[in-house]
């Protein structure tokens, strides 16, 4: 790779210059940096590689390294930048605009990876033993009133807690934001085992369409900030690009594809006698 561009002239030669690609369809009229990665604009050390990668083309595991590395550059970016394919192929690899956002998911489950958008209750699928859980487990099912109008309920009373105390479980509920966030058990609605909660967000990543950079090369009227921040993130575009490329040439040195059979579950229907 030749030397990162340092006066602006020639920062604004190299973002000028550099090759573009549509963000999403031509329709579109969003454009970004891009790197073409198409085997045949690819480099191999030899006749054989080059074989073995058209046939690894389909195998998923073959491009294992290139998609953490790809994944990296976004994490360094904090998801403000991030590189996807695009074309018919998947034949470039293109600079996107993004972010993170919250996928409203409050819990999971370990067993065969559903998501779900409840809290799994305290008390699981046993249902509230403790007077508290009691307490929330109500307030789960009543969760607008005002926390002085909880005390008064004839539910809460047969509970048995000091005034005080259901109050200071309404308020933390209230603070936590747990109004209707709990399902009734803790079962995971597709395998039936038991889910957990996460422990933090989670976060879905999104990319938009949106143009980076100027199509035509005219940053004449840019500052000279501005233009350096992009040369940073397109430069490491570009190393990110080739660092994935090359990992995919690695391996494709020391791995050949295969056919393998496997058996596939398939549900039928069948008759029983009755």
């Amino acid at each position: 790779m030749a030397r990162k561009p340092r006066t602006r002239k020639d920062m604004i030669s190299f973002l000028a210059n550099h090759q573009r690609y549509d963000t999403m369809s031509s329709w579109n009229r969003g454009t970004s940096f891009s790197r073409n990665i198409k085997l045949q604009r690819i480099q191999f050390p030899d006749t054989e590689t080059h074989d073995r990668a058209y046939d690894l083309l389909n195998v998923e595991e073959a491009f294992d390294d290139f998609w953490e590395i790809l994944s990296d550059f976004a994490v360094r970016h904090n998801y403000h930048y991030q590189i996807r394919t695009n074309g018919r192929s998947g034949g470039y690899l293109v600079l996107y605009n993004g972010g993170t956002k919250d996928s409203g998911y409050k819990s999971f489950c370990p067993f065969c990876g559903q998501r779900n958008y409840k809290l799994v209750p305290p008390w699981g699928n046993e249902g509230p033993s403790t007077p508290q859980d009691k307490v929330l487990a109500f307030f789960g099912k009543n969760p607008h009133w005002i926390p002085e109008m909880y005390p008064n309920q004839q539910a809460i009373k047969d509970i048995g807690l000091p005034d005080d105390e259901v109050l200071a479980i309404i308020r933390d509920a209230k603070k936590r934001g747990l109004a209707g966030e709990f399902s009734s058990t803790d079962h995971c609605g597709v395998c039936k085992n038991p889910r957990r909660n996460f422990t933090q967000p989670f976060m879905l990543t999104y990319t938009n369409g949106e143009t980076i950079g100027e199509p035509h090369g005219e940053y004449d009227d840019w500052d000279t900030d501005s233009i350096k921040n992009l040369v940073d993130v397109v430069w490491d575009f570009d190393k990110t690009a080739e660092a994935a490329v090359q990992a995919f040439i690695d391996y494709a040195k020391h791995h050949e594809a295969e056919e393998e059979t496997i058996l596939v579950p398939k549900k039928i229907m069948v008759s029983r006698a009755i």
